[in-house]
């Protein structure tokens, strides 16, 4: 403990003493008289006021010192996924596993440690021995070590890291463990040798298909561990045998992909759950992984689709092209001629009749100035009496003040006039990249390949309960502009394309680039989302996905309308999902997020086909109900690699300065982290400097000394 002052100690005495001195000097006598015990409690008093003002005037600090030591911590991390189940040519992984997470040797590595036990599934978190759960359905090895570093950044001193190696999402952990901090000790749980097993590791096919219609449906087997071996493929449909093929294995031990090709004709409309499976080989390590599925749906008949253009031009004739390229279309053509009218191309039927059996109206630079008011009408009171989907796409010449009579049906606002347009490129949100609409079997990354094409800038908005799938870019600056928009109210669907030229990207995929596809798959993507139609529900219920993995939380979204088709935010949702053949119950509730959309999730679902129900009620009069079905843990990524990726875990070690040790070895890492002596508490000198002069007692001493002196000086008649 020391004392320091702004002012020299011999001066601060000498100034203490003199303030004593000539408070006792100032009570020497009195008037009136009072006794001498009475002066001496004065005197006492005004003596402390005034040293402790000149405590105050030299602002003293105390500083105190001391040696705080901090325990270090050890955290020993599980990988509690799925792939941890597998048996292979080490044995059973969950035994290894619980074997080595449970023991007291880590424990006892150190009587000044903290040892501190942590899972990463579903999410990181501190974990017991006991109650360790093997249910993940994906494996993130690097954000674990992320969060272990936030959580424990001053005591942590080791990490052990109990895993396979298989990490299937997430950033790779190698960029993370070259800056950790301390070192990272792996112990591989697995055999690291190929494995015998066959995977489906991909099935492809189209979302949307038409009865009697051939759809190639593409499967990849990876097969590995078998030398010689012929492997039966299926295709199913809805659980059903419709195809066989064979893949002869060829002589190398080492996996191999082995494509696959069905060829699939639906006989009947609705949602089709197609699978392929392969039959298992003898001694394989799994057979979780031996099926894959999808869901198409099917559609009686081609979309009969009718675009309107504001001029004939290179627009509307890519997107006339685009159609007719597709064997599932039935496009019309209808142009406005200078005077207004509307003119029929390669159809016969007049816009009335041909509107009256559309399935979709697409806008191309539509409308203009010559757009006569009754062709107006006509095309809004068709969308309207029919909740006829609309897909829009400006022009140079387009009619702002005419195209506001459109905005009940559109997917955003006119609140700009026109200006001059510039070239912009498409910027795809983070969120949205993975999106139907927006990736359709490419990388989203081939919209920044795709040419620019002219949009005017601040006129266009987006509506509230709209969906922005792409912003406007300029000259590599990302704006908020909206450039691609989509909506869905009730029964009505819209699809907005706010520039034009996009003939430049129908070009670019007739250049034979390596996006030659891109335009074409995209833009048919759009008309047949968009000609697909739904229910008129007030109540709408999907699941994320219609398969969901082993393990993986069952996500559901809804929205609700009322009789007006207005979003409704008071609904209270209930779900309840049975599985077909247990008839197992579980239920959970829907919470709303605004804009009359809810979420929610069934979580810890058996494996198996599952039937839902969502019943919604407002104020407790229930006001409609929503059925469907979707599968659980057919597939999951867990168990496309079933070997131990030694090579990881030894890399990870490595780089962060720790060390690997296979399973059966790892007491090693035990006698390694004692010698290096990683585990001593750590002595930190800790300081505390204390402002005296700041002090409230401080103050409240010299106010009670200052107010007791007046009041004895007031009793005795000395004021």
């Amino acid at each position: 403990m020391t004392f320091t002052s702004h002012v020299h100690w011999f001066l601060l005495l000498l100034l203490a003493f003199g303030a004593i001195g000539f408070s006792f000097w100032v009570y020497r006598s009195t008037i009136p008289p009072v006794s001498r015990g009475k002066k001496i409690i004065l005197a006492s008093l005004r003596s402390i006021t005034l040293v402790l003002l000149v405590l105050l005037i030299a602002e003293p600090m105390l500083r105190l010192s001391r040696t705080f030591h901090r325990q270090p911590v050890l955290a020993l991390i599980a990988d509690n996924s799925l792939s941890m189940t597998l048996t292979d040519g080490s044995g059973n992984r969950e035994q290894q596993l619980r074997a080595i997470f449970s023991d007291a040797a880590w424990d006892n590595i150190s009587s000044d440690c903290v040892v501190k036990r942590f899972s990463i599934a579903p999410r990181f978190g501190r974990a017991v021995p006991e109650s360790l759960v093997l249910k993940g359905a994906s494996t993130d090895l690097s954000s674990p070590l992320a969060s272990l570093l936030e959580k424990e950044s001053e005591s942590l001193r080791a990490v052990i890291l109990l895993s396979d190696g298989n990490y299937n999402i997430g950033a790779n952990p190698l960029s993370l463990a070259e800056r950790f901090p301390v070192p990272v000790f792996t112990v591989g749980i697995g055999d690291s040798t190929e494995q015998k097993d066959v995977v489906v590791s991909k099935l492809t096919g189209n979302s949307i298909a038409y009865v009697g219609s051939s759809v190639p449906i593409d499967a990849v087997l990876k097969i590995s561990g078998s030398t010689g071996a012929s492997v039966s493929v299926l295709l199913l449909d809805d659980g059903r045998p419709i195809a066989r093929h064979t893949v002869a294995v060829s002589s190398s031990p080492e996996a191999a992909d082995y494509p696959v090709h069905f060829v699939y004709e639906p006989k009947t409309d609705g949602i089709r759950k197609l699978t392929a499976r392969a039959l298992p080989l003898p001694g394989e390590v799994t057979e979780k992984n031996n099926s894959r599925s999808f869901t198409m749906k099917v559609l009686k008949s081609k979309m009969r689709i009718v675009a309107i253009a504001g001029a004939p031009g290179p627009d509307a004739a890519a997107v006339m092209q685009t159609l007719q390229g597709d064997k599932n279309c039935e496009p019309a053509l209808f142009y406005q001629t200078a005077n207004g009218q509307l003119r029929a191309e390669r159809t016969a039927a007049s816009l009335a009749a041909a509107v009256a059996a559309a399935d979709c109206i697409v806008l191309v630079g539509f409308p203009s100035q010559q757009t006569t008011a009754e062709n107006m009408q006509a095309v809004l009171a068709a969308i309207r009496s029919k909740d006829l989907p609309l897909l829009f796409i400006s022009g140079r010449t387009i009619d702002l003040q005419k195209l506001k009579l459109l905005e009940p049906v559109l997917p955003f606002t006119v609140t700009g006039t026109r200006i001059d347009e510039q070239l912009v490129t498409a910027a795809i949100p983070a969120d949205r990249q993975s999106a139907m609409l927006i990736n359709q079997g490419e990388s989203a990354s081939a919209w920044e390949k795709l040419p620019p094409i002219y949009a005017s800038l601040g006129v266009f908005k987006a509506k509230p309960e709209a969906t922005v799938l792409a912003t406007m870019k300029m000259q590599g600056v990302t704006l908020t502009m909206p450039l691609i928009v989509t909506r869905t109210v009730g029964a009505q669907k819209s699809f907005a394309v706010l520039g034009y030229g996009i003939e430049r990207w129908k070009l670019l995929a007739a250049a034979g680039t390596e996006t030659a596809s891109f335009f074409t798959s995209w833009f048919t993507a759009a008309a047949r989302w968009l000609s697909t139609r739904e229910e008129d529900k007030r109540l709408r219920v999907e699941p994320e996905q219609e398969i969901f993995s082993q393990g993986e939380p069952a996500a559901f979204y809804a929205q609700a309308y009322n009789e007006t088709n207005d979003p409704l935010d008071n609904a209270s949702l209930r779900m309840e999902a049975v599985e077909q053949t247990s008839q197992q119950k579980y239920e959970t509730v829907l919470s709303g997020i605004g804009s009359g959309r809810y979420e929610g999730a069934f979580t810890n679902l058996a494996e198996g086909e599952y039937g839902y129900t969502a019943a919604a009620s407002v104020n407790g009069r229930s006001f409609g109900s929503v059925h469907g079905r979707f599968s659980v843990g057919e597939q999951s990524c867990e168990f496309t690699d079933t070997k131990m990726n030694s090579t990881l875990m030894r890399q990870i070690a490595s780089l962060s300065g720790g060390q690997f040790a296979g399973a059966p070895d790892y007491r090693r890492i035990i006698d390694h982290v004692k010698q290096r002596a990683l585990l001593k508490p750590e002595e930190l000198p800790v300081v505390s400097e204390i402002d005296m002069w700041s002090l409230p007692l401080l103050f409240a001493v010299i106010l009670a000394c200052a107010g007791c002196e007046w009041f004895l000086r007031k009793r005795s008649g000395m004021v």
